[in-house]
């Protein structure tokens, strides 16, 4: 082409201005300035060329960026920009073609190779579209339109989302294919998820550098691999809304590396506390590690964030010495942990249990103050993370039992989503898994419908605000791992809609929904 021979001229043009220059100062000045800067930005942009041609682009985007750190007010560091973007067309990795090169487009709007930036940002657009491959039922490719606008995201508070346990995906280019299809789908939003604990599968598309850890940049906690920059940058390219999903008190790399953290919960056999997985929310150290690491996660341009399920504390967790502390402090009284569980029962399974029918006063107010705690936590880590991402929305999981057996929801999981309501998080999660409810309260299809209608209106009517009730439904049996007909989950979604124009969203996505369930219900709202 025309444009890439020209571009090869002006190369050579400025190798030859570097070279010129080099011989035009005196020796005796080289060797001083040489002394003072051991390398001068003409030199660093004339190694990383060197690599350029040798097709050594690893080595070349290095020695660019190198070059941009360096030298910031170097007259190269635009060139060295531009470079970095041919690099990876030489590459092939066309999503980061487009990134670095409307970066540098972006900066250096009048700068001469700037066209020229745009036509490798058409051409990788295009090849993107030529390799774009479906997974199992195939939609449409991106079209013209598609592939060169960068669409606005949606300014509505009312989502429509997919929650991602994994994207079936073996590189970016098919993460972002698939995008497109759920956005084409009416997915407006996805819930990424961003932790990875023992026994969880990587992405496949990436190379895991660690077995736990979270896939973002932090010093806090092993980084896995960062995929929400990328993730979040094809998403709002084509205006889709991106929420990380990140866990709380299961962080199991850091239990592993530090016991001392973990919470302590009542055996009902031994009658003596002992050591439970997951983190002592209690702890100073846990809740500043927590809030931080959160801080790390919102400074990325993402939309939103959401708690994982694990930001609770079961009947007899919650015993720790720094729990005692605290409930001292605040009632001028220690907590009385035998009290609380001395009636306890055998059952036919071999396992002891808590009677619910005796319950003390002194056991409501104990499991009300681990709910007032846990919400305490979530919502100093909400403000913290708003302080680095001001438009940052939060949403808050929650299990059906807060609507549907509000005392059993707070003697087991320590929740309430009354006293939720009063600390103003933008969503309230309601895991709606019709199967798992069918499953656990023994009713039938018909019923479990009925239940998942009630869900939805207490919420809507308890809330106030239809859009701020989000509603999740499953799209697999989590028992068999079968996964769930389209007819009943149109079932479900419609029986939802029903009690009110709430938000959406299904777990796990699976790209054989999007042409059929997803795109009917999504679209038809």
């Amino acid at each position: 082409m025309v444009w890439k021979i020209m571009e090869k001229i002006f190369i050579v043009l400025i190798l030859f201005g570097l070279l010129f220059f080099n011989s035009c100062v005196p020796p005796s000045q080289r060797i001083e300035g040489e002394k003072l800067k051991s390398e001068s930005a003409e030199k660093q942009f004339t190694w990383a060329l060197n690599n350029f041609y040798a097709a050594q682009y690893d080595d070349a985007i290095r020695e660019f960026s190198k070059l941009i750190e360096d030298y910031p007010e170097s007259t190269l560091k635009a060139d060295a920009q531009y470079m970095i973007g041919r690099c990876y067309f030489e590459k092939g990795q066309y999503l980061e073609v487009i990134y670095q090169l409307k970066l540098f487009v972006s900066n250096f709007p009048d700068h001469i190779r700037a066209k020229e930036a745009n036509r490798y940002i058409l051409e990788a657009q295009r090849k993107i579209q030529d390799t774009t491959t479906s997974q199992e039922q195939p939609l449409l490719p991106p079209t013209k339109k598609e592939s060169q606008v960068v669409e606005k995201l949606p300014t509505d508070s009312r989502i429509k989302a997919a929650q991602i346990l994994l994207f079936n995906c073996k590189n970016l280019d098919e993460v972002e294919s698939e995008i497109i299809n759920m956005r084409r789908a009416g997915v407006d939003t996805i819930i990424v998820r961003v932790f990875q604990n023992q026994g969880d599968r990587a992405f496949r598309f990436i190379s895991p550098q660690a077995s736990t850890g979270v896939y973002f940049k932090t010093s806090r906690a092993p980084v896995v691999a960062d995929i929400l920059d990328p993730i979040t940058r094809i998403a709002h390219q084509y205006g889709v809304r991106v929420f990380a999903w990140m866990t709380t008190r299961y962080c199991d790399w850091l239990t592993t590396q530090r016991p001392e953290l973990k919470g302590y919960e009542y055996n009902l056999e031994t009658k003596q506390p002992q050591q439970s997985r997951g983190l002592n929310i209690f702890h100073p150290v846990v809740q500043a590690y927590l809030i931080g690491l959160y801080k790390d996660l919102a400074r990325y341009k993402i939309d939103g964030i959401l708690f994982q399920d694990d930001l609770i504390l079961r009947q007899t967790e919650g015993i720790s010495r720094e729990a005692d502390e605290i409930y001292f402090r605040e009632f001028g009284k220690h907590i009385r942990f035998q009290a609380l569980f001395q009636n306890s029962y055998l059952g036919k399974d071999g396992k002891h249990y808590l009677s619910s029918n005796d319950y003390s006063d002194e056991f409501w107010n104990w499991v009300k103050w681990k709910n007032s705690q846990l919400l305490n936590l979530a919502h100093k880590i909400m403000k913290a993370s708003k302080s680095e991402n001001p438009g940052l929305k939060v949403a808050l999981n929650l299990y059906y039992e807060t609507v549907l057996q509000p005392e059993n929801a707070l003697a087991w999981l320590s929740q309430d989503i009354v006293r939720a309501k009063s600390y103003g998080f933008d969503y309230y999660s309601m895991m709606a898994y019709h199967r798992q409810i069918q499953k656990e309260l023994g009713v039938s299809s018909s019923r479990v419908l009925q239940l998942i209608g009630e869900i939805t209106r207490k919420m809507v009517a308890l809330l106030g605000n239809p859009e701020s009730v989000l509603m999740k439904v499953q799209t697999i049996d989590w028992d068999t791992l079968d996964p769930v007909s389209d007819e009943e989950l149109i079932s479900v979604f419609n029986t939802i809609l029903g009690e009110g124009n709430v938000s959406l969203a299904y777990v796990p996505h699976n790209h054989r929904l999007l042409g059929t369930v997803i795109n009917q219900i999504y679209k038809s709202e």
